[in-house]
This record gives C-alpha cells, structure tokens and sequence, in this order.
C-alpha cells in the first residue's frame, strides 16, 4: 500500500468521523442505514415510490414530514415488556430519526401518497407539473 493510499484511507476515515459527530446521536439511524429503503421511478407516469422497511413498529409511533426536497421519517419504539430469553436479536426495535432527500421540484409532496401494511411504509409521489417524463423516439 502506497503513502498515497494510506493518506486517502485516513482522510475518509476522518471525513466519516467529523460527519458522525456532526449528525448526532439523533441521527444515528441515518448513519447506520436504517431504516432500509427501496426507491423505485415509474418512467412511464414519473411516480417516485419509496419503500420503508419497519418490522415491528406500528403507524401510530411514525411521523413522516415532506418540506420542499426534504423527507424526514421518525419512529418511536414501544418499550418491550417481552420475558422470553433471547438466543438471536436480528430485528431491533429502537427510536429513529432519518432523513432523505428528494430531487428539488421534481414531485409534488401535497398529493403523496402514504400507506402502512405488513411492516411496510410506502410513500407514493406524483410529478410536479410539468414534470412528468416525455418519450422520444429514435429514429434511424
């Protein structure tokens, strides 16, 4: 390994760092990618759907705010009062504040679409005016 890619490791190792410090423990979910999210862009209608992977919680203990091109999504865990003994915990439950970002103007935030089925938290956004794809055609 190279002084080269030693200072580069270094450099992002302090960049991810200094950004850690900076989100907070509020944020913590945001740094570890939780929750899981698919995103999906329908190209024919210019719907953008999100997914939200939240075993275990429930509607009631989940906000979710759209403000301009900004998407924040909270959730408050119920405190367990489970006394089985633990042998393998790969579904936590924890509070979580996460935010996500959304391309600027593209969508329109007032007509989203949000449903809460199975552990799964789907936000559908329509185009903004104007907005919607248009198809080309290539000819030879």
């Amino acid at each position: 390994m190279s002084t080269w890619d030693i200072y580069a490791f270094d450099w992002l190792g302090e960049t991810l760092e200094s950004f850690n410090e900076l989100l907070g423990d509020s944020h913590y979910a945001y740094t570890q990618n939780f929750p899981p999210m698919n995103s999906f862009l329908d190209e024919e209608s210019g719907e953008l759907t999100l997914e939200f992977a939240l075993a275990g919680f429930k509607a009631e203990n989940l906000d979710l705010t759209i403000s301009g091109d900004k998407l924040k999504l909270c959730g408050k865990a119920e405190a367990k009062t489970d006394e089985r003994k633990v042998l393998k915990q790969g579904i936590r439950l924890r509070d979580f504040e996460a935010r996500y970002g959304l391309p600027a103007g593209k969508f329109n935030s007032e007509d989203a679409k949000v449903s809460f089925k199975n552990g799964m938290l789907t936000v559908r956004l329509t185009p903004a005016a104007g907005k919607k794809p248009i198809k080309i055609n290539i000819e030879e």
